[in-house]
């Protein structure tokens, strides 16, 4: 979700295709990020944070950050076109995961 907008994308020398469905997504997912990292703001947490308000700015706090994650699951999971997404994670993440697997196995054999 951090690529920029764009049609395809390269990682490790293999281009990876998106969707328009997946690109929308990917957006979503973004702007519930940045609303959250508004939100959090120093300027706007000190001026918005007082003991009288703290309630209020907690309930929204915890409705952007439920709602980046209704956003994540479905950009992260494995049906309809977050399958889609899935399987480029999958497929560009693999080298990583057989590292971490490799590293894993080693250290347990020591």
């Amino acid at each position: 979700m951090f690529f920029e907008k764009c049609e395809h994308f390269t990682i490790d020398g293999t281009m990876y295709n998106l969707s328009n469905a997946a690109q929308v997504e990917l957006w979503t997912c973004k702007s519930a990020i940045v609303d959250i990292f508004n939100f959090l703001d120093d300027f706007t947490v000190g001026d918005a944070r007082t003991p009288d308000t703290y309630q209020g700015w907690k309930k929204e706090l915890i409705k952007l950050l439920k709602d980046w994650d209704k956003h994540y699951v479905k950009h992260s999971g494995s049906k309809g076109t977050s399958g889609e997404m899935n399987t480029l994670h999958m497929s560009a993440m693999k080298p990583l995961t057989e590292l971490i697997d490799a590293n894993l196995n080693f250290n347990n054999l020591e």
